[in-house]
């Protein structure tokens, strides 16, 4: 169960990460 969970918040950091990252290249190529 506690390998579920830790697995659980690397996904969710992952993917917070990746939008993040999306979200800030996207700012980019619209000042481009």
């Amino acid at each position: 169960m506690k390998l579920r969970t830790a697995v659980f918040g690397i996904a969710t950091l992952f993917v917070s990460t990746a939008s993040f990252a999306g979200m800030v290249s996207s700012s980019s190529n619209i000042d481009f």
